[in-house]
């Protein structure tokens, strides 16, 4: 019979098909998986550029003439590169331009910058924190009782920098323009005359020329105004919103470097926090001898604010 060799040979040239298929090059999914992906360059490596505000007392102050930086932020970032072994090169950064520095071809591959996590800039960067918590409030000349609640914001002329959490206009809250305008708005009185500058220190000059009736942002980095100016004070029982949690921004994509930073803000919390939040916010310190509870982190919220990238949310 001719059948069982012809089966034979069907069977054989199969098992040479199946072979062909599965041999060295593996199938088209094996093939895919196989496929070596694009190296990811440390960031933390050698020169690294930093970006920080220069004109922000409290927390980094630029001295032309002594080429140097002071603040709270500048002894974080110095800590930093110390423990990770690189080297911080400072560049100046405006509060609306943070999420720009950082994407792709930026200028910057970190930002410590009193920069708040916000659901909003976590769709856009990566952040390792948070290293200090604030609610917000309001400046206003030393003396001036003319605001004591929220009610109290109705028909003021208030101060406020471009792109901050206080910014009616910005995108720093959520993506939705009309749904930031709403979430800031409500903050304050509906009829507060609310006005943004480049920056703190402009509001803050202009506050004391009698311009605006406050400055509102932070209470944390008011209270840095607070400790160069005489002439101004933060209204001490004013707090509005939720908390505001100041972490390092980084760019996306990075998992290795976020983890390297968060390690090493554990060492900060534990070993420097206390010491540098008491040698930039002296009468802040004295003002509030619990500030420690009031300002700084529990070290177990970093694993829920850090590295978000390819996470599905985050939690305290």
């Amino acid at each position: 019979m001719t059948v069982k060799p012809r089966l034979l040979l069907i069977g054989v040239s199969c098992l040479l098909v199946a072979a062909t298929a599965c041999g060295p090059g593996g199938t088209p999914d094996e093939k895919k998986s196989a496929t070596p992906q694009p190296t990811v360059e440390p960031l933390l490596k050698g020169g690294v550029t930093v970006a920080v505000k220069i004109d922000q007392p409290g927390f980094n102050v630029h001295s032309p003439q002594e080429h140097n930086y002071a603040g709270f932020d500048n002894d974080l970032s110095v800590y930093l590169a110390r423990k990770l072994n690189y080297t911080a090169s400072p560049t100046d950064v405006e509060s609306k331009r943070r999420e720009e520095v950082l994407q792709p071809g930026g200028a910057a591959d970190l930002v410590i910058a009193t920069y708040s996590i916000t659901e909003s800039r976590l769709s856009k960067v990566d952040f390792a924190g948070p290293y200090l918590n604030t609610r917000q409030g309001l400046l206003v000349k030393k003396g001036y009782t003319g605001i004591e609640n929220r009610n109290d914001t109705a028909g003021k002329a208030i101060c406020t920098a471009e792109g901050s959490t206080s910014d009616p206009n910005s995108t720093s809250i959520s993506t939705d323009p009309e749904k930031t305008r709403k979430a800031v708005r409500n903050l304050l009185h509906k009829d507060a005359r609310v006005e943004t500058r480049k920056d703190y220190r402009q509001c803050v000059e202009e506050l004391r020329r009698g311009d605006f009736e406050a400055v509102w942002t932070d209470r944390a980095l008011l209270y840095g105004f607070a400790e160069v100016y005489d002439d101004v004070e933060v209204i001490k029982d004013f707090s509005t919103g939720e908390l505001q949690r100041y972490g390092i921004g980084l760019p996306k994509g990075h998992p290795k470097d976020c983890a390297r930073l968060v390690e090493g803000l554990r060492d900060f919390l534990q070993y420097r926090w206390k010491d540098a939040f008491r040698s930039h916010f002296p009468k802040l310190a004295e003002l509030d001898r619990d500030f420690e509870n009031t300002y700084k982190p529990d070290p177990a919220q970093l694993d829920g604010y850090s590295c978000q990238s390819g996470k599905s949310g985050k939690s305290d």
